[in-house]
């Protein structure tokens, strides 16, 4: 599979079962004991920044009860892409999903411990064996990265699921979620990505990480699961602002939209800037910067066409 650019997150089919992360951070070597469970973002980068998500089992199995698994997988919403996974080959960089093989706790983890008091692998202080997460050798799923690639990406993770529900099978594994990297984290590969976590705060609550499955026959409307929702089609009301229609941003009249405005767009984005910084965000005027507005925003700098964009200096 391949990242493909998009805007916002497809709508899965009607009748597909989506699962919110009940944990998610990320975690960073050279910040050994640095915990990052509260931050509304997970971000994979190099030198190594690991993405830690999990999913709740209960709710995988009441999902999916006595009915067969068609398929799973697991999605998360760029929020930042710095542009910069061609910097050395034009066919991007492998970003490689892992079943991690050890429990974890989201408000404790970090490189070296996956828990207060204990370590990844062998006993505090930590320094026996390299850390970084235990997780399988042998990647799930994989996705081809590019400086265009944008919106939500999934990996396919049907077998893990699966393996998460089996019982008295020497194929069954527990679920202690999966952790996100790149191929290769320790060679100084510019390539940077940033996605929402479980703690992006409204409006962005539809592009937290999700778990994604589909199955065999249809359902009956479900009695309401924490955690669990039946996805429903949904219709864009008549006249609503297409993202097709983006031209560009451009907060400073300069012509062109820089790295700086996309950063200073997602902390408006997060709550840590207001939008009368650059309101040309906000494309269709309500007063609310949404992720789909700072991925066009993002897709009219990909262009490289001029700015038709009204700026606000």
């Amino acid at each position: 599979m391949s990242a493909e650019p998009g805007i916002g997150r497809t709508q899965p089919p009607p009748g597909a079962r989506v699962i919110e992360a009940s944990a998610d951070t990320f975690i960073r070597i050279g910040w050994e004991n640095r915990n990052e469970g509260l931050e509304p973002i997970l971000q994979v980068r190099d030198p190594a920044n690991r993405v830690l998500v999990r999913f709740p089992q209960a709710s995988v199995r009441q999902a999916v009860g006595a009915r067969e698994l068609e398929s799973a997988e697991l999605s998360l919403c760029i929020v930042f892409n710095n542009q910069h996974w061609s910097h050395r080959t034009p066919e991007g960089k492998v970003v490689n999903v892992h079943r991690l093989t050890k429990d974890w706790s989201e408000d404790q983890a970090s490189w070296d411990r996956n828990v207060f008091g204990g370590c990844w692998f062998g006993s505090p202080p930590c320094d026996q064996t390299p850390q970084g997460g235990a997780f399988e050798p042998a990647p799930t799923a994989s996705l081809t990265f590019f400086d265009e690639t944008a919106g939500c990406v999934a990996w396919d993770v049907t077998e893990d699921v699966r393996s998460f529900l089996c019982r008295d099978s020497e194929d069954c594994a527990p679920n202690h979620g999966w952790l996100v990297k790149k191929e290769l984290d320790h060679e100084s590969d510019p390539g940077k990505v940033i996605f929402l976590s479980r703690d992006a705060a409204r409006p962005l609550t539809g592009h937290r990480p999700q778990l994604i499955l589909l199955l065999t026959t249809a359902t009956p409307t479900p009695t309401p699961i924490p955690g669990l929702a039946t996805v429903t089609p949904t219709s864009t009301p008549t006249g609503a602002p297409s993202a097709a229609a983006v031209t560009g941003v451009d907060c400073d009249c300069d012509g062109r939209l820089t790295v700086d405005e996309l950063l200073l767009g997602v902390s408006i984005l997060l709550g840590g800037a207001t939008l009368d910084r650059c309101p040309s965000f906000d494309r269709n005027g309500d007063g609310e910067l949404t992720i789909d507005e700072i991925v066009a925003a993002l897709g009219s700098a990909r262009s490289r066409e001029p700015s038709a964009a009204v700026c606000h200096p």
